[in-house]
């Protein structure tokens, strides 16, 4: 019976304490729970990942305006992805790391996917340039020809008396 008069509840523990001192207990107490809850995220981030596959850092993605969000993004990372080439039909794989670079440093539209292989894309590339070589060369053409037109057109009209300056001193 002596022995339970002695025991103090942990209740009244606290209150003999000083504000100071449960201050104290309080921020370690949370110092603790945190390594703990960042020890959980690292082994579960760690296990949940599969072998060949980046994680996916959503504030580097383009803005994408839209009520739902992308699988990788859900997932929490890229994985590669088999394609089938629209040019030359043959199979490709996209791999996590581009997928990365695309979506996270060149800022690609996040619904967009791989639809050429290495070799299609560089042929397509190349004759995208090719167009735009030829539209600016017939920008030129096109320039220069008006701007002979104009030319010729003051000169047809500097070679016409009808368009000739009046002389001032010959009305009085």
């Amino acid at each position: 019976m002596k022995a339970q008069a002695n025991k103090v509840s942990p209740r009244k523990t606290n209150a003999l304490r000083s504000g100071k001192q449960r201050r104290a207990e309080i921020i370690a107490a949370r110092r603790r729970r945190k390594t703990l809850r960042l020890a959980a995220d690292q082994r579960q981030s760690v296990d949940l990942r599969p072998p060949g596959s980046a994680a996916v850092s959503p504030a580097l993605l383009r803005p994408y305006n839209s009520y739902g969000e992308p699988e990788f993004v859900r997932r929490g990372y890229y994985t590669d992805l088999a394609f089938r080439c629209v040019d030359c039909g043959a199979a490709g794989i996209w791999r996590a790391e581009r997928q990365k670079w695309w979506y996270e440093v060149a800022a690609g539209d996040v619904f967009s996917t791989a639809v050429r292989c290495a070799a299609c894309r560089a042929r397509e590339r190349a004759r995208k340039a090719a167009a735009r070589q030829a539209q600016i060369a017939g920008q030129r053409i096109r320039n220069s020809s008006a701007l002979a037109d104009v030319a010729e057109g003051q000169r047809a009209i500097a070679g016409n008396p009808q368009y000739a300056p009046e002389d001032q001193g010959s009305q009085a």
